[in-house]
This record gives C-alpha cells, structure tokens and sequence, in this order.
C-alpha cells in the first residue's frame, strides 16, 4: 500500500501535480448530505471511513474501498425506470459507471472539453471516444449531404 508523507497506510497528498487538481460539481442534496455527515464528527476527524461487519471508523483505503465501500453502496442502490418503477441497481464495476458519468453529460449536449475536465482526462483524444454520444452528432455531415447538386448513388 502507498503511504503518504503523513505516514498512515491509504491517505495520500493530493493534488500529487497542479494538472491533477481539479473541481467537480456536486449536487446540492449532496452537499446537504455531507454537511448533516459533519456536523456529527469531531473538527479533525476523517470524513469517510468504512462501516462494515460492525467495525466502524476504519481509514479506507486501495485494499479495502471497492470491498468496504463501493460494492454495499451499489447492493443497496435503487433507480427508477421510466415508468417510474423502482429497481435494484446493476452490479457495474467502478469503472463503467465512471463511463456512464462522461456519457450521459454529452447525451444532454455538455461539451466534451467539460467532460475532459471533469474527468481529468489529460489528452482531448480520451475525451473524445464520447463524442459518437452528442446529440445531433451527424447532423452536420447529413446537411452537407443533402446539400450536394448530384445526389448520392450506388453502383448495382
């Protein structure tokens, strides 16, 4: 496991460069979450912890986050499809729902340089592989198509 400067196992400085700095939005029934989660804890405690088997107060950590963290939060997740039912969350691992978080933005016409940024991609190409998910991604080349004097023909 990686040890910060600060010596204790899982806690690492952050930003590690200026590039890895960055801002995300949160809504603000999040925020409100968060602010009742705090107002119970002492000045200087560590804010998230694990909460597992009856032993709380754990630091998480690489080694036990997914395990202690992650899989419960998604065991005891629910959405609603659009009849409005509600359903038990899919078992996605970390990483797809990471890719859901940059699709469903672009679905609904965010750029893709504010996606980049708020998964701190550092190239524009990463950003990119969502671009086929833009609303009206085609609709440029269809006009010119349809534009052109001659239409468009197939040999047989």
């Amino acid at each position: 496991m990686c040890r910060g400067s600060s010596g204790i196992r899982g806690l690492k400085e952050y930003p590690k460069s200026s590039k890895s700095r960055r801002e995300v939005p949160v809504p603000p029934h999040v925020l409100e979450a968060l602010e009742r989660h705090l107002h119970r804890l002492e000045r200087d405690a560590v804010v998230f912890t694990t909460l597992t088997k009856g032993r709380a107060g754990r630091l998480l950590d690489d080694g036990n986050w997914r395990r202690q963290t992650w899989w419960p939060a998604v065991e005891n997740a629910h959405c609603f499809d659009t009849d409005g039912d509600q359903h038990l969350v899919p078992h996605y691992p970390l990483h797809a729902m990471r890719h859901t978080c940059a699709a469903w933005p672009v679905q609904k016409g965010v750029s893709l340089y504010e996606v980049q940024r708020l998964l701190s991609h550092e190239s524009f190409q990463t950003a990119q592989r969502y671009a086929h998910l833009q609303p009206d991604a085609h609709r440029a080349v269809l006009g010119a198509w349809e534009r052109l004097e001659a239409p468009l023909t197939f040999a047989a």
